[in-house]
């Protein structure tokens, strides 16, 4: 047997393939190949708009690949907004409000791209899903940091109660529940 027939092939687990069909895979495939394609193009020529473009076209087809193969996805987008400029000045920052749907703890953080797609990278390495409260179209993030500071747990993550939800909400312009 020579070395090669015993190396072990980079293989998907039979969990991430038993929902996918081989012809939706392949169909997958080849979209994020061309959505790829137009990301390096729309990015070269710091087209944000284009990009924001081609994370709608992601969001429709993602379900077609496995999460391994999303979360990479993410974090293309993520290199392509930075190689864009849309990371190189603090001017248009966002401060948004996200809820983990496992852990309960909400994150109050800040981007200078699209709120989903900043959410749409971390979530890729948390468990659940996370769901955005709302945001604001400025850099408020510190200031917010400070008021719950004995309410963080690690990070940007906090244990926040309803009331507080609500007093971010307000601030935001949103209306709670």
């Amino acid at each position: 047997m020579s070395e090669l027939t015993t190396l072990k092939q980079p293989t998907m687990s039979s969990l991430e393939i038993a929902d996918l069909k081989a012809s939706e895979f392949i169909h997958g495939i080849i979209c994020l190949d061309e959505i790829a394609e137009k990301i390096s193009k729309a990015a070269s020529v710091d087209d944000v708009s284009a990009i924001n473009d081609c994370y709608s076209e992601f969001e429709q087809i993602k379900h077609l690949v496995p999460k391994t193969i999303q979360v990479m996805f993410y974090f293309y987008f993520g290199s392509c907004y930075a190689s864009a400029g849309t990371n190189k000045s603090n001017k248009n920052q966002k401060t948004y409000l996200v809820q983990n749907s496992t852990t309960g703890l909400y994150k109050i953080g800040k981007t200078a791209n699209e709120v989903k797609i900043r959410v749409a990278q971390f979530t890729g390495m948390s468990a659940g899903d996370n769901y955005i409260h709302g945001f604001i179209d400025r850099d408020i993030e510190q200031q917010l940091h400070k008021k719950y500071k004995d309410k963080r747990i690690k990070g940007e993550w906090f244990d926040l109660s309803q009331q507080d939800v609500n007093e971010i909400l307000e601030l935001f312009g949103v209306n709670s529940a």
